[in-house]
């Protein structure tokens, strides 16, 4: 919880004086000195601020080229998504990184068909990880959360190797349709709980969703979201991994942060 009266803009100029070795503020774009001079493929995500770091703080060598944010969580416009594409793109054609929320698919869609026209080769990848309680099997009704931090970094990945646009495109999304994630509510957190009280209560709903079978090579983030301290977000994260362990899983790559902030509802 913020104690100060903050706007988007100074959150934004912020992060760029923070990171001024490796990003740029250009209008309402986060941009990554890693893009001049590239000749692959780019790899562009919009989003809302007011989450942060959310998509502005996944910009980067590695990660993000472009990263184009809107006001508190509401999409950029079209016009300044299409800039975005534009200027990201180095010949090689651009990935297009989309959280599954009302106001980014419908931006998106606009994009897309202004691009075609443009003769702009442009691939979407859209991120549905987060699991609506009662309807776990739809993912078209999941939004985009922390999965599409994952995404950006094996996108910016595969893209430094060389790989085309298609190649590129189908490897993220292959990652982005074998996500999910679970959003404890702090209703659900009772007095007394610890932390394997959330791990049992997001664990089962996560492993309807994944049908994981033993064995199988997991990929863990425990997103705090503004409310779990580190400490917190540090024993559920322990919890997790033993739990997963005794379940036959294996967790070989792990993160426990504040990435996205503020997502409640």
């Amino acid at each position: 919880m913020s104690l100060l009266e903050i706007n988007d803009n100074e959150v934004l100029e912020g992060l760029a004086l923070v990171n001024c070795k490796s990003l740029v503020l250009e209008d309402n774009m986060i941009i990554s000195q890693a893009l001049i001079g590239a000749q692959r493929v780019a790899v562009v995500v919009m989003g809302a601020t007011g989450t942060e770091p959310a998509v502005s703080g996944l910009v980067g060598p590695e990660m993000a080229d472009i990263a184009v944010v809107g006001n508190q969580e509401a999409a950029p416009g079209p016009t300044a998504v299409l800039k975005a594409l534009e200027l990201a793109d180095r010949g090689q054609g651009v990935l297009f990184v989309v959280l599954n929320n009302a106001g980014d698919i419908l931006t998106s869609n606009i994009v897309l068909a202004q691009a075609e026209k443009q003769g702009l080769n442009i691939s979407r990848v859209i991120i549905r990880d987060n699991i609506i309680e009662g309807e776990e099997q739809i993912a078209e009704l999941r939004q985009g959360l922390v999965g599409v931090m994952p995404v950006l970094k094996l996108a910016a990945k595969a893209a430094s190797a060389g790989k085309t646009l298609a190649e590129v495109a189908e490897l993220a999304q292959a990652l982005a349709d074998n996500e999910a994630s679970y959003l404890v509510k702090v209703a659900d957190v009772k007095e007394g709980f610890v932390a394997e009280d959330i791990v049992a209560l997001a664990l089962p709903k996560l492993e309807g969703v994944l049908q994981l079978e033993s064995e199988q090579k997991l990929l863990l983030i425990v997103n705090g979201n503004d409310i779990a301290s580190v400490r917190e977000q540090l024993a559920i994260y322990r919890s997790a991994v033993l739990t997963l362990m005794n379940k036959g899983y294996s967790v070989v790559v792990g993160e426990a942060g504040d990435y996205f902030t503020g997502l409640t509802d």
